[in-house]
This record gives C-alpha cells, structure tokens and sequence, in this order.
C-alpha cells in the first residue's frame, strides 16, 4: 500500500504514456503475499520490500524508504522498545515485512508489545495514533502525503529497522519485454536508483 500511495501513480501514468499499447493490471497486498503470486507465475513483476531470498527470481532495487515510528502527541518520547511496550501495535498481516522489522525492534530489546491489531490500510491506522490508541510503523514518504500527520509525532528508528529498500522483483525465467521496460522506467524516473545501472538500449513490447 505504501507504493501504491507513493510511487506509483507517477510511474504508471508516465509507463502507460510510453507504452499504450500494453495492457496494465495491478493489485496491492503483502510484501510476502505478491511475491509468492510473482513465482506461481499469477503476477509478473512485484514491487515489494526486499532482496526475496528465493533462487527462482531476480530483481533490482526500485528505491529507498526510510521508516518512522508514530505515536499520539502526547505521547512520551520514544528512545527505544521499551518507551513502547505498553502500547497495542497497529499494523497488517504478517506477511508484511515492515510489520516484520517492527516485531524484530521489539523482540531484539526483550520486550513485546502491549496487542497487536491488524490494520487494512495506512488512514486508519493514522486515525487510531492520532487517537491514541497506540503506535505503527509507516514510510516517511507515505507521512508526508497523509493530511493527518499534524495530530501524530514520528520517532526514529535505529537504522536496521529504519532504512530499507523497495526491488523490483520478477521470475528469472519471465523477463518479459513489459517487466523490462518497466525495470528502466523506474531506473530513469527515480533519484535513489542503483548509480551502477544504466539504459543500454531501447525496448520493444509486447502488445
């Protein structure tokens, strides 16, 4: 969902502007649910949080995020894990790998969260901060688009739990012209590429 509310626009708009002819479809879910979709071969490509450990796919990074933790405004700073053991974590299904990075924060200080409550998207889970009814995780870049981020106050993260990085990722025996067209118009349109990867040709695709 961060992607979807963040990147993508932009990049469809500007694919299908380059590319009319090819037919586009799209659905959001899970870091770890559309990869498993990318090597069944039901998706062709995935714009997920990795490197996917798996020998069947391939992929570059598309680009970086940077994770904040937000709370209430009133509540206490939060220097650690421990600021917020007390406090129900709202967040999305397991196979969520910021949901993952998060749990990891908590598990590496020896402390666990008050509850966790799964969350289906990005507003409400502002809306039950800002509330406070507890803490979530969430990209900066998603923060900065939400008109709700007057009522909650973000807090770093050590950078394990903070920096990561959005691939691009497909089947190594499905790099079909449309996924590579796809792999370069990312290349060209975002700042936070990989410096070592450059357009060495022009594509042609499959209608």
């Amino acid at each position: 969902e961060s992607t979807a509310a963040t990147r993508l626009p932009a990049l469809l708009a500007a694919y299908h502007q380059r590319f009319p002819k090819v037919s586009l479809s799209l659905i959001t879910s899970t870091s770890g649910e559309i990869i498993d979709k990318v090597r069944e071969g039901t998706l062709a490509a995935a714009l997920v949080d990795g490197p996917a450990p798996y020998d069947d796919l391939n992929g570059c990074i598309a680009f970086r995020e940077t994770l904040t933790l937000i709370t209430s405004l009133d509540h206490a700073p939060v220097e650690s894990a421990r600021d917020a053991q007390n406090d129900t974590l709202f967040a999305f299904r397991n196979s969520c790998s910021y949901r993952v990075k998060l749990e990891a924060w908590y598990r590496d200080s020896g402390v666990a969260p008050g509850s966790v409550m799964e969350i289906q998207s990005y507003h409400a889970m502002m809306a039950c901060v800002a509330g406070g009814a507890g803490v979530a995780m969430i990209p900066e870049s998603v923060l900065k688009q939400m008109p709700e981020r007057a009522r909650v106050q973000a807090h770093q993260l050590p950078a394990a739990y903070r920096d990561t990085a959005t691939w691009l990722m497909w089947r190594r025996d499905a790099f079909t012209p449309n996924v590579e067209a796809l792999k370069y118009l990312i290349i060209d349109m975002f700042d936070d590429r990989p410096q070592d990867v450059q357009l060495l040709h022009p594509l042609q695709l499959a209608e």
